[in-house]
């Protein structure tokens, strides 16, 4: 049997080292074979292999397939990937989306233009723009038709004014057929990429602040759904009010928490190899100080000699985990640099 990943970047890289703690090697299928983290290794997926998503156009390519060993097996198109009828059922459960409308509704500015979708059509959809007057809205609009872009793939979101570290999430693995296989931690954006503020270069566990975890069981509960996700809230501190943001169905960068610190729980449940001794109470294991740091952008940041941000990186607290590697990450940086020179 395979087992295949549709992404080259640090989640990839992420599945390949837990995987390899059990002793399975881990191949890389990728349409774009450009310098990433990991290397493309395979050309073709093998009926019968065990597929991993990091990213949503890939698991809508195979979500309907049973020729494929994956999580989640079923699960509905029109919310796998679409941000606007996911806050239509969240409202329909009784849950707190970020308030929005559809773009033809009124909305009061500054409002945020966003995608309804990452992915569409099998391109990767700008995340959205912020829109503080009619001028700037329509500037946005006149940028989507210049770039083929259908208006109708965006909403009006309201415009979040709080620091990214209130950018919080649940993550883990849900199973809802046997909750007792639940594990998840909760996590806090500590900083973002400057260059692409909603990709987070630091992410640090923290206590849950204020009842998410059972918010996140009663709506997982509630989709029936069964594999790794990252659930994420937001704190408007101006409404006082924890926002979802959107649920993302899949393995994403910061579950190498799981496979350093919580035995490789996800992928330990992933391939249903995990023991009820591996479960822990309410889904909740003990909690650990851990921080997460993307050590390209890490790298970078020396690189660069940017020393605010290196002082930034000096003065977390807690148990540090930087992904990829070092080796990896200057493997990384030669192959960019090999590819300017020649």
């Amino acid at each position: 049997m395979k087992y295949i990943v549709f992404s080259n970047a640090i989640n990839a890289w992420t599945l390949k080292k837990g995987l390899k703690k059990l002793n399975i090697e881990l191949d890389v299928y990728h349409e774009q074979k450009k310098n990433n983290v990991v290397k493309h290794s395979i050309s073709k997926v093998p009926l019968n292999s065990t597929l991993f998503f990091t990213e949503e156009n890939s698991l809508k390519k195979y979500v309907k397939s049973n020729s494929y060993q994956f999580h989640p097996r079923f699960f509905s198109e029109e919310l796998l990937d679409d941000k606007y009828n996911f806050a239509e059922f969240l409202c329909g459960i009784g849950e707190k989306p970020i308030p929005y409308s559809d773009i033809a509704s009124v909305l009061d500015y500054p409002f945020f233009l966003k995608a309804k979708h990452s992915w569409k059509n099998n391109i990767k959809l700008p995340r959205g723009f912020i829109c503080e007057n009619e001028h700037k809205l329509n500037s946005s609009l006149n940028r989507l038709k210049k770039e083929n872009l259908n208006e109708n793939w965006f909403f009006k979101q309201k415009l979040l004014t709080s620091p990214l570290e209130n950018n919080i999430s649940t993550s883990g693995f849900f199973d809802h057929k046997n909750n007792k296989r639940n594990i998840m931690i909760v996590t806090k954006k500590t900083l973002g990429n400057e260059e692409k503020i909603a990709t987070g270069v630091v992410v640090e566990t923290i206590r849950d602040p204020n009842g998410l975890i059972p918010r996140t069981i009663k709506l997982l509960n509630a989709l029936e759904y069964t594999g790794p996700f990252e659930l994420e809230f937001f704190y408007e501190e101006s409404d006082n009010e924890y926002y979802i943001l959107e649920l993302n169905p899949r393995f994403w960068m910061q579950h190498g928490i799981f496979v350093d610190y919580y035995d490789n729980a996800i992928i330990r449940r992933y391939l249903s190899i995990d023991q009820p001794k591996d479960w822990v109470e309410n889904g909740i294991p003990l909690f650990k100080k851990i921080v997460w740091i993307d050590n390209i952008h890490y790298m970078r940041c020396y690189l660069n000699l940017k020393l605010d941000s290196l002082k930034k990186f000096r003065q977390l607290e807690g148990a540090k985990v930087f992904y990829p590697s070092r080796v990896r990450t200057l493997k990384f940086y030669f192959n960019l640099l090999l590819k300017k020179i020649f």
